[in-house]
């Protein structure tokens, strides 16, 4: 029961807190005229019209990546936490760094650069930290009522 929990709540929870905004943000339901352009705009049309196989691979890299990590950790869910977000954020600013140049558009100098990554960094920061304060949480409420009874 509590591997399920790690594995639905920690992806579930962010996933529809996003899926939330992009829904109630007007700007991001337009698609650019030019079907062909890629930017942030198209990448939030992607993220609506792909979303329930965005789940999958969320599920999936919880399950397959950042469970195993989280649970090999030992010291408890304070050091689990630490070391999880340093090798989950370290990833994440290299991944947007790298989609943020493949649709930055040059002729918008490197502040937009700059803000493509920051924004998407941003997404993926606040992802992984609701995602892992939520294993945090999953632990902490585990290990108190799991805890062993004193004798007298």
């Amino acid at each position: 029961m509590k591997t399920l929990l790690k594995l639905l709540l920690p992806t579930l929870i962010p996933y529809l807190i996003f899926a939330r905004y992009t829904a109630l943000d007007e700007s991001h339901k337009q698609i650019s005229e030019q079907l062909t352009e890629i930017s942030l705009t198209s990448l939030m049309f992607y993220f609506r019209y792909s979303s329930p196989y965005l789940y999958i691979i969320l599920f999936l890299t919880q399950y397959v990546v950042i469970l195993p990590i989280w649970n090999s950790i030992s010291g408890g869910p304070l050091r689990a936490t630490a070391f999880t977000l340093l090798w989950v954020l370290i990833p994440s600013l290299l991944l947007s760094a790298g989609v943020s140049y493949v649709i930055w558009d040059r002729t918008l100098g490197a502040d937009s650069l700059y803000d493509s990554v920051k924004t998407l960094f941003v997404v993926q920061t606040l992802y992984w930290v609701v995602n892992i304060l939520i294993l945090f949480t999953i632990d902490l409420i585990y290990l108190k009522t799991n805890k062993p009874q004193e004798q007298t």
